[in-house]
């Protein structure tokens, strides 16, 4: 969690360096994209904890290995590794 906090922010800004005199826009849109995905994943997440830990754990495994997909699957690190 504390490596999230140190890291998103950082990405997020990445991501938006692109966007130049759009990325206002793109913030904001991004942001309730990101609060909204959160806040439902969390619901559902915090609704199956009723007698212990186990839906937390395995709501992180599995959504480290989207993460994890996602993050070797995009092709901008291809091909910045390319030129």
């Amino acid at each position: 969690m504390a490596l999230n906090l140190a890291v998103e922010p950082n990405s997020s800004a990445l991501a938006l360096e692109p966007m130049g005199d759009r990325a206002g826009i793109a913030s904001s849109i991004y942001g309730t994209i990101f609060f909204s995905v959160g806040s439902v994943l969390g619901s559902v997440i915090s609704a199956r904890m009723t007698d212990s830990v186990v839906p937390l754990i395995v709501a992180y495994f599995f959504i480290g290995i989207i993460a994890l997909t996602l993050a070797l699957c995009d092709s901008r690190s291809h091909q910045q590794k390319i030129t």
